[in-house]
């Protein structure tokens, strides 16, 4: 699956798909229900320049703000602002110190690529166009355009190995073909705009109305929860899934959210419904009798 969703054109994803058939139907028909550009290279589009297949970024900005997410709205938010304001401030003066053109990270998978070109043999067609080789494998790279049909080329911006090897082939500097949107100007641009500070409450301007006050504070029964609630989909890690917070999966009807004791299909405890009936009865003659 991971192969298939890593491949950046229709070719190489229908042939990966085609091997996840020959194992397990059921799983094919799966993938094939979802709409490809949600989950394959393959699909996705040029302009973002981006080809990430997980949510990292997400989870990483998830473990930055943990103990803010526990505090009310209006704190977590004053957090989560401070907390921009001073990264942006910091990555303002690192960038100052930076002398090189092109980001460090980019640098390091641009070597990668650099690296991979090794295996690859151009043939120049033209000016600027190549058919690269590999065995039986052939791709066009236009260097004019910046494009490869193998489609890497544009989705991420930098020079994949088959552009790469025509680029070499062609005596040119590499580094003129890697997008503007990875250069030390675009990182200043991106940061150059500022978080202003913001004084505290006894500050604020007072008006006529009356302050909104928070909603009552209730503590909920059970241990509070530290993790985030995991999908259908996703396998619960650890030991408990009760005890982390996550979503528990009944013994009885074997759905997600709830365990036996609360789960519909339970059967009522006949002794429970026993006591009940005689509790209602004894109350109901001790007010018959003061009447």
């Amino acid at each position: 699956m991971w192969r298939a969703a890593k491949c950046t054109y229709l070719a190489a994803w229908e042939k990966e798909l085609m091997e996840i058939r020959a194992i397990s139907e059921g799983a094919y028909r799966h993938l094939i229900g979802i709409r490809p550009k949600y989950w394959t290279k393959s699909r996705f589009e040029f302009y973002p320049k981006c080809d990430a297949l997980v949510n990292n970024m997400c989870e990483s900005f998830n473990s930055a703000i943990v103990e803010s997410r526990e505090k009310p709205i209006l704190t977590m938010l004053e957090d989560i602002r401070v907390y921009l304001m001073k990264r942006w401030a910091e990555n303002r003066v690192l960038i100052e110190k930076y002398k090189d053109d092109i980001l460090p990270r980019i640098k390091l998978k641009l070597q990668k690529e650099i690296d991979a070109s090794r295996w690859w043999f151009p043939v120049a067609a033209g000016i600027s166009k190549f058919e690269v080789i590999r065995g039986r494998d052939k791709f066009v790279v236009d260097l004019l355009k910046k494009e490869c049909t193998c489609r890497k080329f544009q989705m991420t911006g930098l020079p994949c190995p088959h552009a790469v090897s025509a680029i070499n082939c062609a005596k040119d500097d590499i580094r003129k073909y890697v997008s503007s949107c990875y250069t030390k100007a675009a990182y200043v641009a991106c940061y150059t705009p500022m978080i202003n500070p913001c004084n505290g409450h006894t500050m604020w301007e007072r008006t006529t109305h009356p302050d909104v006050m928070p909603p009552p504070h209730r503590v909920p029964i059970g241990r509070p929860k530290k993790k985030r609630a995991r999908g259908e989909g996703e396998e619960p890690q650890g030991p408990s899934t009760s005890r982390l917070g996550l979503q528990q999966k009944c013994s009885r009807c074997l759905k997600l959210g709830h365990n036996k004791r609360g789960c519909p299909l339970r059967r009522p405890n006949v002794s429970t419904c026993l006591v009940n009936i005689v509790l209602y009865i004894t109350l109901f003659l001790m007010l018959f009798t003061s009447l």
